[in-house]
């Protein structure tokens, strides 16, 4: 990364894990996994493309169907814009979808496999 893109990177990762401090006993005192059948939620991520001075963030959102205790359907689609200079601007909507495998299902941190497929439209 250029300039002060990692120092940059560092602080919002270490937001993000306040952020998950501060809100753990929420997260940790709901039902197990297994006791769930539907979910809907925002989602954030961060890219960086190759040579670019620094990432972003961008928003996103998913949605889990549990078909039993232990396994469950999740779609997700995000939306990516990368600006290179005034008169290029790329747009990216990844749509994924994926099958999880839970591998303690009533437990109130639960470990999961995660395997499917995505489609970047650009």
């Amino acid at each position: 990364m250029k300039g002060g893109g990692y120092k940059k990177t560092v602080k919002e990762c270490m937001a993000a894990a306040a952020l998950f401090l501060v809100l753990q006993p929420f997260i940790l005192a709901e039902t197990g996994v297994g006791e769930k059948e539907f979910s809907i939620g925002p989602r954030a991520i961060r890219t960086s493309p190759r040579d670019a001075d620094e990432g972003s963030w961008s928003a996103g959102g998913q949605v889990r169907l549990y078909l039993s205790p232990a396994l469950g359907l999740e779609g997700s689609i995000d939306y990516i814009r990368h600006d290179y200079g005034p008169l290029t601007q790329i747009k990216t909507y990844p749509v994924q979808a994926s099958l999880l495998a839970y591998l303690m299902p009533d437990s109130a941190v639960c470990p999961f496999l995660l395997g499917g497929a995505g489609w970047y439209y650009t």
